[in-house]
């Protein structure tokens, strides 16, 4: 089972963009998905759902109630919002004795004690960045968590970015982190997923018809293949100047340049 987590110390960086775009190209692939969501209902779409501690839910809890409406059974995709480190326990093996293939966990905007327990876990973090200063924000802030040693496989993502050029500042700006060749677009279809939507589909921000299925497609893709090559998640001493990915010996490598 992978256990893949989506962090990004600010919001509007793309995180849930992210979660919700390998959830829906991973289960279209044909796998198992549990989505776990770490964020907190008052900061995101309050809606009323009975039994909630908090008497709301978060917009990501929502969705996967849409898509589950939309046809997407339990069987195929679960939604669970973790209020703290029981649900966090009880969640993950859940999913291990349901035999999910793959856990996604959505992150709030600062990195708590339980996100940073998420990241533990995983065996791989996706730090999705629409800037050049997010990227070296994320960079510099997990360092700063993780002075002596970094337990899990980080890998950066362009969300959202202006053009082709952002894109290369983006990926250039997670310093000596890898980063996925998928950079996925602002797109109506994502949102509109919220809604009930299935499908990619609709212009990106550049006004390319179809690039948001694309993406997310190549980007579901892409996670796997990441995700199966660094499994278990390494335990690496930090050199001096930072954490040099690209001198470990390690298989799929050959996916970043």
């Amino acid at each position: 089972m992978h256990v893949i987590t989506f962090f990004a110390p600010k919001g509007r960086a793309g995180r849930t963009l992210a979660t919700i775009t390998a959830a829906m190209a991973l289960v279209k692939a044909g796998k198992r998905v549990h989505v776990l969501d770490l964020t907190d209902p008052r900061m995101s779409e309050k809606v009323p759902l009975p039994g909630d501690r908090t008497g709301y839910s978060t917009g990501l809890v929502v969705w996967g109630l849409r898509m589950n409406d939309a046809g997407i059974g339990a069987d195929k995709m679960r939604v669970e919002h973790v209020r703290g480190f029981q649900d966090f326990s009880y969640d993950l093996s859940t999913a291990e004795i349901e035999d999910a293939d793959v856990v996604l966990i959505d992150t709030p905007s600062r990195p708590t004690d339980l996100t940073l327990a998420a990241i533990d876990r995983s065996n791989l973090a996706v730090t999705p960045a629409t800037t050049a200063m997010d990227a070296k924000l994320i960079f510099h802030s997990i360092k700063k968590h993780y002075s002596v040693s970094m337990p899990t496989m980080i890998c950066g993502l362009a969300t959202g970015t202006s053009g082709p050029e952002e894109d290369k500042l983006v990926k250039a700006a997670f310093s000596k982190w890898p980063s996925f060749r998928t950079v996925l677009p602002y797109s109506s279809s994502i949102p509109a997923q919220f809604h009930g939507r299935l499908l990619f589909n609709g212009p990106d921000q550049r006004g390319a018809e179809g690039a948001a299925q694309q993406a997310g497609r190549a980007f579901g893709k892409e996670l796997l293949k990441v995700a199966g090559g660094y499994l278990p998640g390494p335990t690496l001493p930090a050199p001096e100047d930072g954490w040099d990915w690209r001198n470990l010996n390690r298989p799929n490598l050959s996916l970043w340049q």
